[in-house]
């Protein structure tokens, strides 16, 4: 079920970059691709598997410090874009995983506040050949379940 406009627009790009070229104005048929998203539960199940990296992605640390799910490693969503809003580099990309610690063979779940920016992550881990997946109920939804368990501070 998708739950934010950043997951539709992720599974229509998903769909049309497999379709072929159509002439202008023609309609596009969209398929959903439900295999980008993991639910709540799936996430849950997963947390602390050493090669499921789960990706914080919003605009500042102070949301990360608030309420973040366990062992979630902080990425600020300015830090994947250029000051001209454009994705950086597969080098440059690289280079932050890297440091935040995503390894070859690792699976990349991203989320953030409500799903856009976790979106920009999805694409920057499949650009350079990760498995990525996109929590799109993110932490909107996360935080809402009190049977779910959430850390405060700047460590996962």
């Amino acid at each position: 079920m998708m739950r934010t406009a950043a997951a539709a627009v992720l599974l229509a790009l998903a769909g049309a970059s497999r379709a072929p070229a159509q002439a202008p104005g023609a309609a596009v048929r969209l398929r959903p691709h439900p295999e980008f998203l993991v639910q709540a539960s799936w996430l849950a199940s997963r947390l602390g598997s050493p090669r499921v990296v789960v990706l914080h992605v919003g605009h500042s640390d102070e949301k990360y410090r608030a309420g973040h799910i366990p062992g979630a490693r902080n990425v600020p969503y300015d830090t994947l874009i250029t000051d001209d809003n454009r994705m950086k580099t597969p080098a440059d990309t690289e280079a932050l995983f890297k440091a935040a610690g995503i390894r070859p063979g690792d699976t990349v779940v991203s989320y953030c506040h409500i799903g856009q920016q976790a979106t920009v992550m999805y694409v920057a881990a499949k650009r350079l050949g990760y498995k990525a997946l996109l929590y799109d109920g993110s932490w909107d939804e996360w935080s809402r379940k009190p049977e779910l368990p959430a850390e405060k501070g700047t460590k996962p």
